[in-house]
């Protein structure tokens, strides 16, 4: 799957072994936003947390974790990623 975000410098969980980046204005997924992995690729397109968010296509696969109602909640696993 191919989305575009905007991607900030926003993180959580970096003291741990699994921090996230925040994506923004999700377009091609059904979420306003959601957090990710940061991975080396995305560390290096990743703004400071002052920085304007920047524009990125990112090729990613979806994977549902929570059901809650008739909608499952997803999130998106970032295979490879592009600053537009």
């Amino acid at each position: 799957m191919e989305i575009t975000a905007l991607l900030t410098g926003n993180r959580r969980g970096v003291n741990t072994s699994s921090p996230k980046a925040l994506l923004i204005n999700i377009e091609g997924f059904n979420r306003k936003h959601c957090w990710v992995d940061i991975t080396k690729q995305l560390a290096k397109l990743q703004p400071a947390g002052h920085q304007r968010p920047i524009k990125v296509r990112i090729t990613a696969k979806v994977k549902e974790y929570l059901k809650r109602g008739v909608e499952p909640q997803q999130t998106i696993i970032v295979e490879d990623i592009q600053r537009i």
